[in-house]
């Protein structure tokens, strides 16, 4: 697997960004889990933000394994 390309860490706090579109794509991709003929996990990894590709490699695996891992404890969320 190809290392995701990350944009660089600001050292200027004034230039930080706080990325909330990930959010809305996660809670909409969950809401879709019971309906969908596909993984709805997919695009969201796949279009995620940086820092859900930095967070793919070592936790989410891929699209398959958050389905996984969601349908088996989405109850709990």
């Amino acid at each position: 697997m190809e290392s995701p390309k990350l944009r660089p860490l600001s050292g200027d706090p004034l230039n930080a960004v706080f990325e909330t579109k990930d959010t809305d794509r996660f809670w909409k991709a969950f809401d879709t889990m019971e309906t969908s003929k596909e993984n709805p996990f997919t695009d969201y990894v796949k279009d995620g933000s940086p820092g859900v590709k930095g967070f793919t490699k070592f936790r989410i695996i891929n699209a398959d394994s958050l389905y996984s891992k969601v349908k088996r404890e989405g109850k709990t969320i």
